[in-house]
């Protein structure tokens, strides 16, 4: 077992700023979408492949527990983000002394979660606007700054992950 080491305040001020400029890119996202979006037709930035478009989701990613009645969705909702975001902060906890590239994914992660939770408690759904699709004939379903922050950090702790799985089958055949 390594001995413990502190978390340096540089590295924390990083992580700290990467964590607050993450939910602060979201947060600032939904609200120009809420002020300039909602009521309104959709904005094309790429004609017939990307629009900005409002939209609400009472559900998570992919309107996936939609048919499950409110309060149960909700309910499903809240607890799932509890695990998540306990379980993020434990990691984050528990690889404190663990380099940046470990470390920065699970940040981009929590800050996303942290600002779709923020939503749904204020307001009861998660603020969409980012659409792509294929003129009339492919539509992906709408997101939103979080939902990017959450997929990034996922691949690039998987990235990170790979890795060091290389890494260490690399040293188990050197041995």
């Amino acid at each position: 077992m390594k001995p413990h080491r502190p978390v340096g305040p540089a590295k924390a001020a990083v992580l700290a700023f990467l964590f607050f400029a993450s939910f602060a890119l979201d947060f600032s996202v939904k609200r120009w979408a809420q002020a300039h979006l909602a009521g309104g037709p959709p904005i094309p930035v790429i004609p017939g492949l990307f629009e900005l478009r409002y939209a609400e989701n009472t559900a998570v990613a992919f309107s996936l527990l939609y048919s499950l009645p409110g309060g149960l969705r909700q309910t499903v909702i809240y607890t799932f983000n509890a695990v998540a975001i306990t379980g993020l902060i434990s990691l984050l906890y528990r690889w404190r002394q663990k380099g940046l590239a470990v470390l920065f994914p699970l940040v981009l992660i929590l800050g996303g979660a942290l600002g779709n939770l923020y939503d749904r408690l204020v307001y009861g759904h998660v603020i969409d606007l980012f659409h792509l699709h294929y003129r009339e004939q492919w539509s992906f379903p709408i997101f939103n700054p979080a939902d990017v922050l959450i997929c990034c950090g996922v691949g690039f702790f998987l990235l990170f992950s790979w890795g060091e799985y290389r890494k260490e089958v690399r040293d188990d055949d050197e041995s």
